[in-house]
């Protein structure tokens, strides 16, 4: 999802300082500054910026002409700029039945819901930039996606909650894509589960078909049965690790809010790594049927 709100050009700054690896002393010589006055500058919001060779720096690392004076860029693709290399590390490459759109769909929520500088320190973990992240499309090892949570759980904390959270965000990154237009188009709630998402699941993950057991007017019981080419090519159906089966509870649950709903409540029945064949979830659909413009979680608040 692009991210277009108006940014400080101190953030801007900063997050250019940090794509490139900088430290204070040689970024402010690049704007013709003391390491001294340019952490005066970044620190004060009002600081003067009409003698900063903004265009020079724009040029000299291939960014585009108004990066630093323009509102309404796409911030996120124009960082893609600072990075020259653009093949994903050779372990993220073995095995690849995902996408890389599920794992952007992660660290965009981790910038949005938290910020970016949590988003860098996630990618120097994994050993990645954003220039590898260019292409949505490409395909890559669920290995990415779950060293990905497992850095969040490990180095910062995170908690199964959050992960869910961070699935659930797919709604808002995915928002203006084409399968949220055909998800758009069910009849209510039960529809996307029933009819819509069986058939659109591969455009959000491809480790997993979509099955609904069974269901009543309070709730819907679907699961997500591993595909046999993914178990061979896996050697087990216990793959992506338990981190991933939380990212997956939060996308399942966020259907409705393409509806306009809240994030459904959901239980996980079973799991592949408590020895089930596959994961299963009931979807409590009574609450989004009470309340059709409801919002019943707030994703902001969640991860706050």
């Amino acid at each position: 999802m692009k991210r277009e709100i108006r940014i400080p050009i101190q953030e801007k700054l900063e997050r250019v300082r940090a794509e490139l690896d900088l430290d204070f002393q040689t970024f402010g010589s690049r704007l013709d500054l003391t390491e001294s006055a340019y952490r005066r500058f970044i620190a004060d919001p009002t600081s003067p910026i009409s003698k900063l060779p903004l265009g020079r720096l724009a040029e000299e690392t291939g960014l585009t002409s108004h990066f630093f004076d323009a509102d309404n860029l796409d911030f996120r693709a124009e960082l893609h700029h600072l990075h020259s290399e653009r093949a994903l590390p050779k372990q993220y490459l073995n095995k690849s039945t995902s996408r890389l759109r599920s794992v952007i769909s992660i660290l965009d929520g981790v910038e949005d819901l938290f910020n970016w500088r949590l988003r860098k320190s996630i990618l120097k973990n994994v050993g990645l930039s954003e220039g590898m992240l260019k292409s949505p499309l490409q395909e890559c090892s669920i290995q990415l996606g779950e060293d990905i949570c497992n850095s969040l759980i490990e180095d910062h904390g995170f908690s199964s909650e959050r992960l869910f959270w961070l699935g659930a965000y797919s709604s808002v990154t995915y928002q203006d894509s084409p399968e949220s237009q055909v998800l758009k188009t069910a009849s209510a709630p039960s529809d996307i589960y029933e009819r819509i998402f069986p058939d659109l699941i591969s455009k959000f993950e491809r480790h997993h078909s979509f099955r609904v057991l069974s269901k009543s007017e309070e709730s819907i019981h679907v699961a997500l049965v591993p595909r046999p080419e993914s178990v061979d090519l896996n050697g087990s159906h216990r793959f992506g690790g338990s981190v991933m089966c939380e990212i997956r509870a939060g996308v399942i649950a966020s259907l409705p809010a393409y509806l306009g709903h809240g994030i459904a409540h959901i239980n996980k029945m079973s799991c592949v790594h408590w020895g089930a064949p596959y994961c299963s979830y009931e979807i409590e659909l009574d609450h989004l049927n009470r309340s059709w413009k409801n919002k019943a979680h707030s994703l902001e608040s969640a991860c706050s």
